[in-house]
């Protein structure tokens, strides 16, 4: 009898530990699978941030580079089309994105601002201090 209980604790207990063993499988998966993921959202952040900085000089530009302010954020450029020619034709606010990157919320309230005609010019005057 006691051999018998022997023989169930034992086997319970290879049982237990080949559940933790494959516990522990799982979590280490886990884990790899998500530093894997933060590696490659980074160098997708890290990308699209270069090719912000490069988009000037890429094809598909169609702007006089000394028209164009780089913001980065939250809006990359703005655009005085025809600055350098002395007469503004438009001001642009230009987002870059990469490949099919999303706008954030912030982005689309720009934008949202923008097309309802939300926008203004205003000067500020520092008197003297």
């Amino acid at each position: 009898m006691i051999e018998y209980i022997s023989i169930l604790l034992l086997l319970f207990l290879i049982r237990e530990i080949i559940k933790r063993k494959n516990l522990e499988k799982a979590q280490d998966k886990l884990i790899k699978d998500a530093r894997e993921d933060a590696v490659k959202r980074s160098r997708s952040v890290i990308e699209g941030q270069i090719l912000e900085k490069l988009a000037p000089i890429l094809p598909g530009w169609n702007y006089t580079l000394s028209d164009c302010k780089f913001l980065s954020a939250p809006i990359d450029y703005v655009i005085f089309d025809g600055l350098s020619e002395g007469k503004i034709l438009e001001v642009i606010l230009l987002e870059i994105k990469k490949d099919d990157s999303s706008s954030t919320k912030r982005q689309n309230s720009i934008k949202k601002a923008v097309t309802e005609g939300r926008v203004r010019y205003e000067l500020l005057r520092i008197k003297d201090v």
